[in-house]
């Protein structure tokens, strides 16, 4: 008798609509505990929108999408006339990264790391910005998705034109961890070109969201353990802290893209 049993295959975009729609309620409503009297209301949540110009950032959010799309499709062809640069940081660095990955490898910390640097990273530049619009930071919704304009802006000239091979390309021994499934090898095949390793918006990002939190805090004269955002601020710290781990152990980035996503956080943020 046949096997009648089916491979159930669920596309990232499905577990990313997922996500938004299971833990966007959830962090929103863990987060503002301390912020109740500003949450948004159900009801008024449309009036908002339109009144402070949400839409706006929507429309920055699309730009983004489309520029990462049009950079990918001009990556290819420039390489002939840009060169390959990867030589160099290894020179620097050398096998360092290699060292990390060796020493931590498991099968179970690897699955929860790919999860964690594919969909927490872009569920959490989303959920961002529509906490902050949630809890009446209009000002911190603003600089947010300013902020990830201005750092992408920085880092298309360094994707284009200082092309950087990922550490398990490059690396003797290193393992393409991230690229190990089938099922997170075919999104990367289709949306990774592999030669973006510096910078990292992986940190570059979230730390840019830092920033502003505490440019936010230090302009009103406050302290970060006493905002009322603090719980949010310090979510955002940690999963950046699992980033600058994850970047390096599954064989993406090089060490050095921890201090230039730092710097270029810096640049979205300032």
């Amino acid at each position: 008798m046949p096997d009648l049993r089916a491979e159930v295959v669920v596309a990232p975009y499905t577990v990313m609509m997922g996500l938004i729609l299971v833990l966007t309620p959830l962090v929103c409503w863990a987060f503002s505990l301390k912020a109740k009297d500003s949450r948004t209301p159900f009801g008024k949540m449309a009036e908002v929108i339109h009144t402070n110009r949400y839409y706006l950032h929507i429309f920055g959010y699309a730009i983004i999408i489309k520029w990462k799309a049009e950079t990918d499709g001009l990556n290819e062809p420039m390489k002939s006339r840009t060169g390959n640069w990867t030589e160099y940081i290894y020179a620097i660095e050398g096998d360092f990264a290699l060292y990390v990955q060796r020493m931590f490898e498991n099968d179970l910390l690897t699955d929860i790391l790919n999860f964690h640097y594919l969909f927490i990273y872009l569920f959490m530049i989303y959920v961002t910005t529509v906490f902050y619009a949630y809890v009446g930071e209009r000002d911190l919704t603003d600089k947010v998705t300013l902020n990830y304009l201005l750092i992408y802006a920085v880092a298309v000239p360094y994707y284009l034109f200082f092309n950087i091979e990922v550490t398990s390309s490059w690396i003797p021994g290193m393992k393409a961890l991230l690229y190990h499934q089938g099922w997170y090898t075919e999104f990367y095949v289709l949306h990774d070109p592999l030669d973006n390793g510096i910078p990292s918006l992986h940190i570059a990002i979230p730390f840019g969201i830092l920033l502003l939190n505490w440019l936010h805090v230090k302009e009103r004269g406050g302290k970060m353990r006493e905002w009322k955002h603090w719980p949010y601020h310090l979510f955002i710290l940690v999963n950046t802290l699992i980033f600058c781990f994850s970047i390096i152990y599954l064989g993406i980035h090089w060490i050095l893209d921890i201090p230039l996503g730092i710097l270029i956080g810096s640049i979205g943020a300032l």
